[in-house]
């Protein structure tokens, strides 16, 4: 299974996180940072939001050991800019860029073991 920003996409701003439960979300008015958290506290991912409550900047989503699994730039709403994903072994999943929410140019593709598998032009 592809994992794409849409891991980011995906724990959108619902009600419900990945396995139904209402996730603990907390806006931090002093760095103004979405943030919502695994059951042991740790953040799950984290990033800003705008005037109307759509992403902006960078926004990083992770493991629940605390390792970083995803970090994808948006603008207003949209993924615009780098996206990449790892593996929970730390290797690199993929790595591409969007565009106004479309995948843009080269994307590579990595094997867990940390082998290319693809490149994907879009």
């Amino acid at each position: 299974m592809i994992l794409s920003v849409s891991i980011l996409a995906s724990c959108s701003n619902s009600e419900e996180n990945i396995v139904g439960e209402k996730p603990e979300i907390t806006q931090t008015p002093d760095d103004g940072l979405y943030r919502e958290y695994y059951p042991n506290d740790q953040v799950k991912m984290e990033g800003a939001l705008n005037e109307e409550g759509k992403r902006m900047g960078k926004w990083t989503a992770y493991f629940e050991n605390g390792q970083k699994m995803s970090e994808s730039m948006y603008n207003n709403g949209q993924n615009h800019g780098y996206s990449m994903v790892w593996y929970p072994n730390g290797n690199v999943r993929y790595f591409g860029d969007y565009k106004a929410g479309k995948k843009t140019g080269e994307w590579t593709f990595y094997k867990e073991s940390g082998e290319v598998l693809k490149l994907e032009e879009y």
